[in-house]
């Protein structure tokens, strides 16, 4: 359906940053989420994350850490040229695993929403 004749517009938005940004965007009303990990998935997470940081700017690749938050980021990771640094696949495998929370949220049409 296009949007114009649409009564709502609803988001997906995934990844603990981006659910911050979208609930400080106007416009956005949250309906619910899914936080699939426990505390430990959490710590394990940020953890990996930081290892991922470290390796992607040691390996002279610091501008593509923004991937890892990006809609489709990590496939780009995984299958886009350059290859990652040693280690990344891995790293990023079991980050994969441990999946990211995810909010629906929802708005009316034409509300300009920025990349999350």
């Amino acid at each position: 359906q296009q949007e114009a004749t649409a009564s709502a517009v609803l988001y997906l938005v995934l990844g603990e940053g981006p659910i911050a940004r979208a609930r400080e965007t106007p416009g956005l009303v949250e309906l619910g989420g899914f936080k699939p990990r426990d505390a430990a998935g959490m710590q394990r997470s940020a953890e990996l994350r930081v290892e991922i940081e470290r390796l992607l700017t040691d390996g002279g690749q610091g501008d593509r850490i923004a991937l890892l938050d990006a809609y489709y980021g990590q496939a780009q990771l995984l299958f886009n040229e350059p290859a990652p640094p040693p280690g990344v696949l891995e790293l990023l495998a079991e980050y994969i695993d441990l999946r990211q929370p995810a909010v629906m949220f929802s708005a009316q049409p034409g509300t300009p929403v920025l990349p999350l």
